[in-house]
């Protein structure tokens, strides 16, 4: 190759970088104005969705909380951002959840949009007062939750229950925590518990049966009114069963429930009308515990566990 033809290869090839220099800088031109204005656009629909969340209507309220998701896959899609994004969400979420009061359908669509942005929201300390009342709890998972102070009444699924096979490892405190929370009505039959921390829960009409708590799960002055504590196992080795003390069981249903081992000092058992051969007691600490002394259940109980029925 002689030096003209070198020469004139060399200026080619500079014209070529030159051009997709120019090119590449258009394309900036055009596309930092347009990626600042979707971000513009995306905070101007947020404002709006937070006016939205709270608006009179509880229609726009739940609707809102449907744009937040919305907004949250297009951030995911056009790399916007997702991140901080989504933090906020769920921050504002899980506190929406827990204002007193709330619709049923702006709690439901709450509900369905946080765990539509994080699968595993609801599996952590920070649910203190969370209002989830007669909602569907189907599949979802709270593992280590601090429900105190929360709302369940009249929660549930449509098949059985809505912690089934929630453990803890033995060497931590509390799997999770419904400490004075109100479970009113709420179906928690066949669900399992170790070390979970029900102290003075609402347990009005709870369906426990079949339910298997363990290991001190703590019940201490929880109300039990017409619980159904039908097969429950509460059973415990030595003294790992559950802790009633103090707790109030009123109109309990104790047909085949197994409470061996377990802590009843200071119960108050009443209204009882409902048991058979298979309730247990063997094995129970039963100091200052009450029983209504007229009643066929306490004359059952001190033929078979004349150790608890004093």
């Amino acid at each position: 190759m002689s030096d003209l033809e070198e020469k004139k290869y060399k200026l080619e090839r500079w014209k070529v970088i030159l051009l997709t220099i120019a090119a590449f800088s258009t394309f900036l031109t055009f596309f930092i104005p347009f990626v600042n204005q979707r971000e513009q656009q995306m905070d101007q629909i947020f404002s709006e969705t937070l006016q939205r969340l709270s608006d009179v209507n509880p229609a726009v309220r739940a609707s809102g909380a449907i744009d937040l998701v919305n907004l949250y896959h297009y951030r995911r899609f056009f790399r916007l951002g997702s991140s901080p994004y989504k933090n906020r969400c769920i921050f504002l979420l899980k506190n929406s959840l827990k204002i007193k009061g709330e619709e049923e359908i702006v709690r439901e669509a709450m509900l369905l949009a946080l765990l539509e942005i994080n699968p595993e929201a609801m599996n952590t300390k920070k649910l203190k007062g969370i209002d989830l009342s007669g909602l569907d709890l189907l599949g979802i998972n709270f593992g280590a939750s601090d429900l105190s102070f929360s709302n369940l009444s009249g929660a549930s699924n449509q098949e059985t229950a809505w912690l089934v096979d929630s453990f803890c490892d033995p060497n931590r405190s509390y799997s999770v925590s419904f400490e004075f929370a109100d479970l009113t009505g709420a179906n928690m039959a066949d669900t399992k518990f170790m070390m979970a921390n029900f102290e003075g829960a609402i347990l009005e009409g709870t369906n426990m049966s079949g339910s298997r708590l363990w290991r001190g799960t703590d019940l201490r002055n929880a109300v039990l009114l017409r619980t159904n504590l039908t097969n429950a196992d509460w059973k415990g080795p030595d003294k790992y069963g559950v802790n009633l003390e103090g707790a109030t069981i009123d109109g309990a249903i104790l047909i085949g429930t197994n409470l061996s081992h377990t802590r009843l000092n200071g119960a108050i058992f009443r209204n009882i009308t409902k048991w058979d051969q298979r309730t247990n007691f063997e094995g129970a600490e039963c100091q200052g515990t009450q029983f209504d002394t007229s009643s066929d259940f306490y004359k059952w109980g001190q033929s078979r566990f004349p150790n608890c029925f004093k």
